[in-house]
């Protein structure tokens, strides 16, 4: 919206960009990488290679591919072919780069909001208020706006799955045999005992000449109890590594005692359309979770706004009511993501077993792009903006 001419104040609950909530894993813009540079400053477009790229002499232009092994003797059983670009970004650099020439408010947990004849007010758990014309949700998975706009229909759906990660550094000696298998990040699964083992690289620590690397484990419930510590959490996913190649248990084996372990539990939300009243919706994982197994929820989020921004433009610039433009819009989104998400639904049950085909979802690329995504490309291209 800043790059239309339009006002706009973002509230953030974290304290400070640096704030102690965990940032998440690393993120891959493929589909959505173009829209995303020709919505930026074009030295802020240029920056996500140099700055925010897990590493940056792997950029891939026209085409990546991705690999699922078996995890017991790292035999690759499926190769994914991507066409586009693919950059692997680094979470929070990432996040702090979009965050530059915003207007952030830090601090502000949502509680709710109250329309209003003349517009809508945002109420904070601080006691806070703010008005506006229109609320839009970018809350995430658990969206507090969601809620109160859907009752029921906005609940999450969980899966019958026990998930946890962890961060560890490695010297870049050890992550070199890792990268023998993919620079990136890859997948693997064990049919023995049905666990997935994800392995991505978070980033590079020029200062110690190592990396972050990020061990993501899920196995079929039941798992660990709900108050489990991090010490029995940890001692779960080394039971789980049982029977896997020696070169990928030993990136959990050699974890400390005590180290944090993130909980995840795996869940998504099939979107149903919505009535904005031309002063509320949603965007990114509030307009529809997904399951991480696709890796597109990022492109998708990227995708509604830049869809959101266009329609909020013909209202702010040209007088298009409000109301009829973010229905449409409210409608592509459950429409596309009807689509999409029971795709990464797939993917994460087929995940916990190699007795799939290559029409997996969570291999299978063979997938016609969102359509809408050639209407907001034909958009940039009718006001010649130039790519960055």
């Amino acid at each position: 919206m800043k790059s239309h001419g339009i006002k706009a104040t973002v509230f953030e609950r974290d304290p400070s960009i640096n704030g102690p909530r965990a940032q998440g894993w690393a993120v891959s813009l493929r589909f959505a990488l173009p829209l995303l540079q020709r919505y930026l400053d074009p030295e802020l477009a240029r920056r996500i290679e140099t700055e925010c790229a897990v590493d940056p002499s792997i950029i891939h232009r026209t085409e990546s591919k991705f690999d699922t092994i078996d995890g017991r003797d790292l035999s690759v059983k499926f190769t994914r072919h991507t066409k586009g670009p693919h950059i692997r970004t680094n979470r929070p650099k990432l996040r702090a780069l979009l965050a530059n020439g915003l207007d952030i408010q830090w601090g502000k947990r949502f509680r709710s909001y109250e329309i209003t004849p003349t517009g809508i007010v945002a109420k904070f758990d601080d006691e806070t208020v703010a008005e506006g014309t229109l609320l839009i949700s970018c809350e995430g998975a658990v969206s507090q706006v969601r809620s109160q706009l859907l009752g029921k229909a906005g609940d999450l759906q969980y899966l019958p799955l026990s998930a946890t990660a962890l961060v560890q550094t490695l010297q870049r000696s050890e992550v070199d045999r890792l990268r023998k298998i993919d620079p990136l990040m890859f997948q693997s699964i064990n049919p023995d005992t049905n666990v997935f083992f994800w392995c991505s690289l978070q980033g590079y620590i020029p200062e110690t000449d190592s990396y972050d690397v990020l061990a993501y484990l899920s196995h079929p419930s039941p798992g660990p109890s709900a108050n489990a510590t991090d010490t029995e959490l940890l001692e779960n996913m080394k039971n789980r590594m049982e029977g896997f190649h020696p070169m990928l248990k030993d990136i959990v084996d050699r974890t400390k005692p005590g180290s944090p372990i993130t909980r995840i539990r795996v869940r998504d939300w099939n979107p149903v359309p919505y009535q904005s009243q031309g002063r509320v919706c949603l965007a990114g994982d509030a307009a529809g979770c997904m399951t991480m197994y696709r890796g597109e929820g990022v492109n998708h989020g990227i995708l509604d706004a830049a869809l959101l921004a266009e329609s909020i433009r013909a209202i702010s610039h040209k007088g298009a009511d409000a109301e009829t433009l973010l229905n449409a819009y409210s409608q592509e989104v459950a429409e596309r993501r009807a689509f999409w998400t029971p795709l990464s639904r797939q993917a994460c049950l087929d995940a916990h077993t190699l007795v799939f085909t290559s029409d997996s979802p969570l291999v299978n690329t063979n997938y016609p792009p969102p359509p809408s995504l050639a209407k907001i490309t034909a958009i940039h291209a009718a006001r010649r903006v130039p790519a960055a």
